[in-house]
């Protein structure tokens, strides 16, 4: 999701150029690049969840991922650093089930026919 169509869907034009927004949302779309490899860029469960785990993280302010925040008045310098684990406090169990991820680790094993 690009930071122009987040700001749409969010009305507010001031997070399309907000670097923070930008930052956000590349993390939120790498995290589920990681938990689910073979989404499609244009999914639209993908696109919900990464508006609404933005959405909450910016509206969350100091509270939220933003470990550190640059900014610099003359010439407009302004950094973010998102904490990873911070934002998955984020992702709830209904944005899981969205994108079909699993709630809980379940039981894996691998025995032959016969072996138990």
């Amino acid at each position: 999701m690009s930071a122009a169509a987040f700001a749409d869907w969010a009305k507010n034009p001031a997070w399309a150029s907000d670097p923070v927004a930008a930052s956000l949302l590349t993390v939120v779309s790498e995290w589920i690049q990681d938990h689910k490899p073979d989404i499609a860029a244009d999914d639209p469960a993908a696109q919900l969840v990464c508006f609404e785990v933005t959405r909450d993280s910016l509206l969350a302010g100091e509270l939220g991922p933003v470990v550190s925040f640059t900014k610099t008045a003359a010439h407009r310098t302004r950094s973010a650093t998102i904490d990873r684990a911070a934002l998955e406090r984020f992702i709830t169990d209904r944005h899981r089930r969205m994108l079909g991820l699993p709630l809980r680790a379940g039981p894996r094993g691998c025995f032959k026919a016969g072996d138990y």
